[in-house]
């Protein structure tokens, strides 16, 4: 039978009847510190309707000599379409064209404006954003009417210098954020 031992300042620790100590945790994850810590942010993409399929709708370069982990992608379009597909890239270089428009991340810590190192851009309509030199597909995703978060466990990683870049299938309007953050050593 479990026995209960006390504990620090007279709080009770538990046991169980093979006398393993009974234990409550809460994880927290590298984002949430990097929120905490003013170094997560979010990406708008504010109703962007690229004018061809197969065009940028964002890209994002890591300046940052830390990684940037990309977490989640959250859009969704204005009507349904089975080529609503989106492509996540990483490794590509891109040379800024025209054609797009500079974002300003907001940090996700209320009160702290700023702090993100990168270039951020997203497509103008009126054309691609950008030259490439091609990197590899990194996930696929269909999106539709109804806002969908498209996460990654791990994250995708963007190392000073590289770049994170979505290219869509149609030229649907789509809107939604691009969520990161820092991972400081």
């Amino acid at each position: 039978m479990g026995q209960v031992l006390e504990g620090h300042e007279g709080n009770p620790i538990g046991a169980d009847e093979e006398n393993r100590m009974k234990t409550f945790s809460t994880i927290l994850t590298e984002d949430h510190y990097a929120a905490m810590d003013a170094d997560a942010y979010t990406m708008d993409i504010d109703g962007i309707t690229p004018d061809s399929a197969d065009y940028w709708l964002a890209v994002i370069k890591n300046t940052d000599d830390d990684p940037m982990v990309v977490t989640s992608v959250t859009l969704w379009v204005n009507e349904f379409s089975d080529i609503a597909i989106v492509e996540a890239f990483l490794g590509s270089t891109f040379t800024y064209t025209d054609n797009g428009t500079v974002v300003t991340p907001t940090n996700l810590k209320s009160g702290v404006t700023g702090g993100a190192d990168g270039e951020f851009y997203v497509n103008d309509g009126s054309g691609n954003i950008t030259t490439i030199v091609a990197g590899s597909v990194a996930g696929r995703f269909i999106f539709t009417t109804t806002p969908l978060k498209w996460e990654k466990g791990s994250g995708w990683v963007v190392p000073k210098n590289q770049t994170f870049m979505l290219q869509v299938g149609s030229s649907k309007k789509f809107t939604g954020y691009i969520s990161f953050y820092y991972h400081r050593s």
